[in-house]
């Protein structure tokens, strides 16, 4: 399933996720609390939507209901990243003869194509310093995952597998990479050095474990697996001990994204991805679950650091 073409407007690991809720049959609702928690009111997040009629990359103040829209095309532009400083926002768009990853300014101009490869390439991640994107890019229905400076100079490959290897996320020193693949037969997570070296297996169970995001400290990684039952995101230890469940929705919850100072977490959530998603923030304890799309597809959100 290639899902960075031009006609689809949901990544490859977001539709992964929403095959096992779909399987789950999961169709309850989130135990919400009203009210955009304190310590996530001044923040700012970006995301993707079709509000408007095709995917395109939205801006929203958690204090403002009002999104601010920073592409406009006829194809698919999502998938937003914040560069660290938070001038930068890399994405992926499908405007060429592939997907591929670009890079404008925070307020949407200067719309920049930095890959050139041959696959169709989406999911980037900034490295803490600015200076690398990891990428996942896909190419005769093989998925790995890649490197490429700032710039778009000096493109390199990290994991060569047959099975599907993607969703990279760095560490925030800088070291290593998190990603999920399905090289051992199983959706399954993964982390190695960001040079592709020491590669170790971090979950191991017959569930679907995915959709990666690194806490600020580096002690933790939040997933999202079906393990009990249901998409649920969790947290565990960077070595992959100790697996706390932090929703109980009973629904499709994924894309969990971290805020910067580690207080806030932003997620997507369906009672039926089939239909529509929505994004949610809570606390980083996964309490004060908050709405806050309204529309009938916003997904991926990125907090501005």
């Amino acid at each position: 399933m290639s899902v960075m073409s031009k006609n689809v407007s949901i990544p490859i690991s977001l539709c992964m996720v929403i095959l096992f809720s779909i399987a789950c049959g999961m169709l309850s609702v989130p135990n919400s609390k009203p009210g955009i928690p304190a310590e996530c009111k001044d923040k700012k997040i970006a995301f993707s939507s079709n509000r408007d009629g095709n995917s395109e990359i939205y801006t929203m103040k958690l204090d403002d209901p009002e999104a601010t829209r920073l592409t406009n095309n006829s194809v698919y532009d999502g998938e937003p990243a914040w560069s660290p400083d938070g001038a930068k926002i890399a994405f992926t768009s499908a405007r060429g003869d592939n997907s591929d990853i670009y890079v404008m300014n925070a307020d949407g101009s200067e719309q920049t194509q930095l890959t050139h490869v041959a696959g169709n390439d989406g999911g980037a991640t900034w490295s803490p310093d600015g200076t690398r994107i990891a990428f996942t890019s896909v190419e005769a229905e093989n998925s790995d995952i890649f490197l490429i400076n700032a710039d778009g100079t000096g493109v390199n490959q990290l994991t060569i597998s047959p099975a599907f290897d993607g969703g990279p996320a760095w560490s925030p020193d800088g070291g290593q990479i998190v990603f999920g693949s399905e090289r051992d037969g199983n959706a399954e997570i993964y982390v190695m050095k960001a040079n592709g070296s020491k590669l170790t297996r971090l979950t191991s169970n017959d569930a679907f474990d995915a959709s990666h995001a690194w806490t600020s400290s580096g002690d933790e990684i939040l997933f999202v697996s079906n393990r009990d039952g249901y998409i649920e995101i969790y947290a565990m230890k960077s070595d992959g001990s100790r697996p706390s469940r932090l929703t109980f929705n009973k629904g499709f919850s994924g894309s969990p994204a971290l805020s910067s100072d580690g207080k806030c977490i932003a997620f997507v959530y369906s009672d039926d991805p089939r239909d529509h998603t929505s994004i949610y923030i809570m606390t980083s304890e996964g309490l004060q679950q908050t709405r806050l799309t309204f529309d009938q597809d916003s997904a991926l959100p990125a907090w501005q650091p």
